[in-house]
């Protein structure tokens, strides 16, 4: 803070610091730094970030709260859509319906369907809320966490596209498989602690469930035409989730990941 002048005709004039956007930040700084909070450039919200050498002993650096992104527009510039996605013309959420807005898990009547048709697999749906820790944190179905990259009633393609920002992209199953703690008798070595795992259920068939006793986190991997791969957690523990858990039609978390 600096004050130029004196008296009734002083100046107060205060420095910020320039914020970081997560999309320039990398995998070595993250190392560097241990963990710092980042800001998407795309909405203005933040985010705490960490690096983490997970129990494979791969090192990446990962979002360590939940993705919070509900505005309508993507490019190619800050999101990580197709390239042929540019600032003149945005990538548009729920383009294949021509609609303008996020459609919701819990009221809406597609959206809140329990089979997974056409329409319900094509509209991209959301939820905003908090978690179990009255944190603030968005469900979304999997046409939503992948930009409309994955629809369809049958489709096992792994995403290459989502909702993440520049440069960072939704985990692979083999990503998530480095946090799962089934089997090894210990339910708080460091890589399940440091992901800071968080309850707040799963939307389904236009309601939440399992709020105070389940955490669920998106893959990009699929398990089958239907299911994707998923990080859960419950009892203390986090593991990579049996195909029941990660039906496309749900709505889970997203948590977004940086490696090389």
């Amino acid at each position: 803070t600096y004050t130029i002048g004196d008296g009734t005709n002083a100046v107060t004039l205060t420095s910020q610091t320039a914020a970081t956007y997560i999309k320039d930040y990398t995998l070595a700084t993250c190392k560097a730094d241990g963990e710092k909070t980042v800001t998407d450039e795309r909405d203005g919200k933040e985010y705490l970030v960490r690096y983490i050498k997970d129990k494979n002993n791969n090192e990446r650096c990962w979002m360590v709260q939940n993705l919070r992104f509900t505005e309508t527009t993507l490019s190619s510039s800050t999101s990580n859509v197709a390239s042929t996605y540019t600032d003149a013309s945005p990538y548009t959420i729920n383009q294949n319906k021509r609609a303008s807005t996020w459609k919701s898990l819990s009221s809406d009547s597609v959206c809140k369907g329990s089979s997974l048709d056409s329409n319900n697999s094509t509209y991209q749906c959301m939820q905003s809320g908090n978690d179990n820790n009255g944190n603030p944190t968005v469900w979304y179905n999997y046409a939503g966490a992948t930009a409309g990259a994955i629809t369809g009633t049958s489709n096992s393609t792994a995403a290459s596209y989502d909702i993440c920002p520049k440069n960072w992209h939704l985990p692979t199953s083999t990503e998530i498989n480095g946090f799962d703690g089934t089997g090894n008798g210990n339910t708080t070595y460091a890589a399940s602690t440091q992901f800071a795992p968080v309850y707040g259920g799963l939307y389904d068939n236009g309601s939440l469930n399992y709020a105070s006793t389940g955490g669920y986190w998106w893959s990009a991997t699929a398990r089958n035409t239907t299911y994707r791969y998923t990080l859960n957690y419950n009892s203390s523990k986090l593991y990579s989730g049996s195909d029941t858990n990660g039906y496309r039609g749900y709505g889970f978390y997203v948590r977004c990941v940086r490696t090389s």
